[in-house]
């Protein structure tokens, strides 16, 4: 596959490469929400990354103020499953895949979080390599007020990151996750100010692709070799993702939390924990 040139606009998705690092920037207003489009292109992204041989550090960023990646559009997950998308739960699901090609390619991935990151947006923050977050992030597995499981993969990542005990209380309270207290729990590895953000995330991207690519590719597989088999946790998620949202009770949910300003700019500002109230009985 021929390299990806040094700048390409897409619909939701800026690619930019420099010396070695592609910044891949989300641009999907007005709250990165993490539909059709935009997954297919982040698909289509990390495969032609992976595939890069002249790219060494991934970067994920975002170009809205307040929003680093939003959960998956409701309404989608309800006509995949009318389509029967989810019908074959014998490999893993298509967000899933992207997760995990992020997770275990021989490259460093890194994410700069400076707004919100919610159930799919979370997931994507646990299965890089790195996450580096300002004062501002907040992140989340809301995905339980809606009566399903994060079904990227969101549990699998936390436990093995946060241990048992906080990835219940994080995936079954789904509040939101401040920046120091998502540093404790293994969404990001440290909080920075905002100014100094992009500059710190830029000197490590630029110092990692300096390097030779296979020692990168040894020093990531070593780490992965440590950790134990993701993908059997991964297909109960999507195991059980599968028939959760075969289940009235999650369109019930669904109606509710869009009628309560879900998936809008304003409404999303708020604590997801918000909703409980209006999302229950």
């Amino acid at each position: 596959m021929p390299n990806p040139p040094s700048a390409a606009r897409r619909s939701a998705l800026q690619v930019h490469a420099d010396a070695g690092v592609a910044y891949v920037r989300i641009d999907h207003p007005p709250i990165n929400l993490l539909d059709l489009p935009l997954s297919r292109e982040l698909d289509a992204v990390t495969r032609e990354l992976a595939d890069a041989a002249d790219i060494r550090v991934l970067v994920f960023e975002s170009a809205l103020p307040d929003y680093f990646l939003s959960h998956a559009d409701l309404p989608l997950l309800q006509r995949a499953r009318d389509a029967g998308v989810y019908a074959d739960v014998s490999q893993l699901g298509f967000y899933q895949q992207i997760l995990e090609r992020l997770r275990t390619m021989p490259k460093a991935t890194i994410g700069i979080v400076d707004g919100l990151a919610r159930g799919g947006g979370a997931e994507l923050a646990l299965a890089l390599d790195m996450v580096f977050a300002s004062p501002a992030a907040r992140f989340s597995q809301m995905e339980i007020l809606l009566g399903i499981n994060p079904g990227g993969g969101g549990a699998q990542y936390l436990a093995r990151k946060a241990g048992r005990s906080r990835a219940l209380e994080l995936c079954l309270g789904g509040a939101d996750v401040g920046a120091e207290l998502a540093v404790a729990y293994g969404y990001a590895n440290r909080v920075l100010p905002a100014d100094e953000l992009r500059p710190f995330v830029d000197r490590l991207a630029h110092a990692i692709a300096s390097y030779p690519a296979e020692a990168i590719a040894a020093n990531k597989a070593n780490v992965l070799a440590a950790e134990p088999p993701h993908e059997p946790g991964l297909l109960d998620a999507h195991r059980k993702f599968s028939a959760l949202v075969s289940n009235a009770e999650f369109d019930r949910r669904v109606e509710a939390f869009l009628g309560g300003d879900g998936q809008t700019a304003d409404g999303e500002r708020t604590d997801p924990i918000a909703f409980a109230e209006r999302l229950a009985l």
